[in-house]
């Protein structure tokens, strides 16, 4: 049910339109709401940016460095072996 309200109908792998203009929407309320300046929200939006790429770059560095691990392991390293 979740699926069929996040991603488009038209194109399954994008995410819908309602979706999209919700957000955009809604970061504004919640800036009024809080009372937020530009500064603020920047700051917080900054901080988001900056825990997402970490994490992802974490992610990737374990991935390398298993299939690393695996290829020392397994002694494959080319395609031909």
């Amino acid at each position: 049910m979740f699926k069929r309200l996040l991603y488009s109908s038209a194109d399954p792998s994008r995410i819908g339109a309602s979706v999209k203009s919700f957000l955009v929407g809604f970061i504004p309320v919640i800036v009024l709401l809080t009372g937020w300046d530009i500064e603020g929200a920047s700051a917080v939006i900054n901080a988001i940016v900056d825990i997402v790429a970490l994490t992802l770059s974490i992610v990737s560095s374990a991935t390398f460095l298993l299939g690393m691990l695996r290829k020392v392991q397994l002694g494959r390293w080319t395609a031909r072996d």
